[in-house]
């Protein structure tokens, strides 16, 4: 049986070289794991990967052992999601999968169909969605979470710099003159591919002329109208099958 994968802070002036995990995932190492000393793990600490086994257990923290490096458990993926934000149960879900396929990073968007209560609602969401992020990158593995971005709008990320040289900036659309979506991924493979997931509804015009001021090429999925999360992993499932990172 594999062992669990718990995320956990170096500590820089400890030898031989140690790490610490605090807070909840603490609590579950003592109250429900029983974290004794000489109980072996594996951790991911500084983005790398350890087998590392307890040394003591404190009040709020468990100190380990960092015995040996292990090699990556999958190959580094890069995707970037601008998920527009909807319906907190599903977005939810969709940071969950989204973090078990290899998504890098995520942008929660406030866009034109966007419920205002759940704009405004969205930074006191923060701190649970990068939990959530947190427990999907353990359970799948990862040695990394996904970066989570504050929310913003169309015009914070009009101040971000340009696209890079090799960068693919792809915008879902339903309208039926967009390109499918494996037009977009043909060699030459991009280097990084950004996705923009539309709310409940779909972009408005205004959406769409934000985002094409901002390089985003609309692409399509297909005839079928897909809620907004069954869109963002559908997306990311095809991109990470045709151009899986290096």
């Amino acid at each position: 049986m594999a062992r669990r994968l718990f995320f956990a802070e170096p500590l820089p002036a400890a030898s031989p070289p140690q790490a610490v995990v605090r807070g909840p995932e603490a609590r579950h190492l003592t109250q429900v794991l029983r974290a004794r000393p000489g109980m072996r793990m594996e951790l991911s600490a500084g983005g790398d990967r350890f087998l590392a086994a307890v040394a003591r257990v404190e009040a709020g923290a468990v100190i380990f052992d960092l015995l040996q490096p292990l090699a990556p458990a999958a190959a580094p993926l890069g995707p970037r999601v601008i998920a527009a934000i909807f319906k907190f149960d599903r977005f939810e879900w969709m940071l969950e999968k989204a973090t078990e396929l290899g998504v890098a990073e995520i942008q929660p968007l406030a866009a034109a169909r966007t419920d205002p209560r759940l704009a405004r609602a969205a930074a006191g969401r923060q701190e649970r969605w990068r939990r959530i992020l947190q427990s999907a990158a353990q359970q799948s593995r990862r040695a990394e979470i996904p970066r989570l971005r504050p929310p913003a709008v169309w015009s914070d990320l009009a101040a971000e710099p340009p696209a890079e040289p090799g960068e693919a900036r792809l915008l879902l659309s339903e309208d039926p003159a967009a390109s499918p979506l494996a037009s977009r991924l043909a060699a030459p493979l991009p280097r990084l591919i950004t996705l923009a997931i539309g709310p409940e509804g779909g972009w408005t015009e205004a959406d769409s002329a934000a985002a094409g001021g901002l390089g985003f090429v609309p692409v399509s999925l297909g005839p079928r109208i897909l809620r907004a999360e069954t869109a963002a992993l559908a997306a990311l499932a095809y991109v990470l099958a045709v151009a899986p990172w290096p």
